[in-house]
């Protein structure tokens, strides 16, 4: 199976904080490709530090020679970075604001039927397929994760004054266990990996009406919407699942 991958980038012109302020990217694997991105909880650069460090963390880490399956290996490796940032900023007495968001995906082209999914924070994967779109990911913010439960209202929720208290990043907490997912890949899905600048600004049906373009310029609508809503700092990956074949 071929995987088309298409990447655009939207930082903020901000002079505090320059394009570093995201890691992403696409690493290729002993397991597959990864594609991942890093992104600070606030803005500092204490946040970018703690967003580089976890991402060559793990680059270095999953680019080696596989010892453990996947799943083991990314998950001890995103447990590595919690520990380093956390360590790093240990003294500091706003250690709390100080992390990083993390979200992934592994395809393996030899397993593609169950490709993995990690994350932590508030970034999102969604996967669209035959004119569907649903959210693989769940949010790790209070409010959100209340709201999801069913203890408080969902509207309420959105307009919640403690709706950014992060309940799980990367950094924040001396341990850490990353949300996994197998989820199941088929030829014409589309993945959308963003950060939370994005559906901060774009709803799902934005994403549905914007759907019937290639990969690059369906990355770049969603880029433009976003910013038109007031957006900075977001990125998203498009991940178009392609075979000549037509099997999954």
């Amino acid at each position: 199976m071929n995987i088309e991958v298409k990447l655009s980038t939207s930082c903020t012109s901000n002079d505090s904080i320059d394009e570093k302020y995201f890691h992403h990217g696409q690493l290729d694997t002993p397991y597959g490709a990864l594609y991942m991105i890093c992104s600070c909880i606030e803005d500092s650069h204490d946040c970018i530090i703690a967003s580089s460090i976890t991402f060559e963390i793990i680059r270095r880490i999953i680019t080696s020679v596989p010892s453990l399956s996947a799943e083991k290996l990314l998950s001890s490796a995103i447990r590595e970075a919690n520990r380093a940032v956390h360590e790093r900023f240990s003294n500091n007495p706003y250690m709390h604001e100080i992390g990083c968001e993390l979200v992934a995906l592994l395809l393996d082209p030899d397993e593609m039927n169950n490709a993995l999914i990690f994350h932590v924070g508030h970034s999102r994967i969604y996967r669209i397929w035959d004119g569907n779109i649903s959210r693989i990911t769940k949010t790790h913010f209070r409010v959100s994760e209340e709201s999801e439960q069913g203890t408080i209202d969902r509207e309420v929720g959105r307009g919640h004054l403690e709706k950014r208290m992060s309940t799980h990043c990367i950094g924040v907490n001396e341990e850490i266990e990353p949300d996994i997912q197998r989820v199941f890949v088929q030829n014409g899905d589309r993945y959308i990996i963003c950060t939370s600048g994005i559906t901060d600004h774009v709803c799902e049906s934005e994403f549905m009406r914007l759907l019937d373009m290639d990969s690059r310029k369906y990355a770049d609508s969603i880029l433009k919407r976003a910013e038109e809503y007031g957006a900075k700092n977001s990125v998203v990956q498009i991940i178009d699942i392609c075979s000549s074949s037509g099997s999954g």
